[in-house]
């Protein structure tokens, strides 16, 4: 008969045995991807219109959507293999019966692989779907990603004009690692009844850098809306952020760099 190991960590089907990634877990447990290529952008928007889609004891530092799209390369814990995100946060602060902390809530993260999607969901709480991703591009001097779903494109980023950053700010920049407190809600449902079997904030650390190569573009992003006939699952999404005024364009750049993804430190905030 299988039995647990109460000292070890398990992925469905648990019945296989524990979760080679993830293991006993300690402080030290994380995940290296050796090449990441990424465009960020953020814009001003509506701070009433954004705090909607905060869960309680979340706080909008400033009133900016935040996008990323990413081509993660050499992962490591898939031996190797790449794939594609685009994500969505707000810069937040958590202010718990416990816990005080600032960084980015994640309102949605798109992937393109089912594994991280799995992984980040039920582990660390990441609201994680699945799109068809368009990596991310250079080609002249414009960066470029988009995704779809059921070929039906609802998001579209660009950084146009785009110029690489030499000289003593590129040094300073390759010296540089930034520790960024991603945060989301977990919540898992009760089975055949209303209401949540598992339902709490969450901080998942990651390190990016050092930086090897920055680029300086104009930023442009287009949300689509999507009906529920294109995509009966994610409709809302999009649709909602669609909504989200666009006021001003604050940050728009690209960057080579390569990313750490702290599981040992990842927690439930309360």
């Amino acid at each position: 008969m299988f039995e647990f190991k109460h000292n070890m960590s398990y992925t469905m089907p648990v019945n296989f045995g524990e979760n080679d990634l993830l293991g006993s877990m300690d402080e030290d447990a994380h995940v290296v991807h050796d090449e990441v290529t990424s465009i960020f952008l953020s814009y001003t928007t509506d701070r009433q219109q954004l705090e909607q889609y905060l869960p309680q004891g979340f706080e909008v530092t400033e009133p900016l959507v935040q996008i990323f799209a990413a081509k993660n390369n050499g992962c490591r814990w898939l031996a190797g293999r790449s794939y594609n995100v685009i994500g969505v946060t707000v810069p937040v602060i958590f202010r718990g019966k416990i816990d005080e902390v600032k960084g980015s809530y994640v309102l949605v993260l798109w992937e393109d692989v089912c594994e991280a999607i799995m992984g980040g969901r039920e582990q660390t709480g990441i609201p994680k779907v699945y799109a068809d991703i368009e990596e991310v591009r250079l080609h002249k001097k414009k960066w470029h990603s988009s995704a779809s779903c059921y070929g039906n494109k609802f998001i579209e980023i660009t950084l146009n004009d785009s110029e690489e950053v030499i000289g003593p700010e590129r040094r300073n920049l390759r010296k540089n690692k930034d520790i960024n407190n991603m945060m989301a809600w977990r919540y898992i449902p009760n089975i055949g009844r209303p209401g949540a079997a598992l339902s709490h904030a969450t901080l998942y650390p990651q390190e990016i850098g050092p930086i090897t190569k920055t680029w300086i573009g104009e930023p442009r992003a287009q949300w689509r809306n999507l009906t529920w006939d294109q995509s009966p699952t994610q409709y809302k999404i999009s649709s909602a952020l669609k909504r989200l005024p666009i006021l001003e364009y604050r940050h728009g750049l690209a960057v080579n760099a390569s990313a750490k993804l702290l599981i040992g430190l990842a927690r439930e905030l309360r």
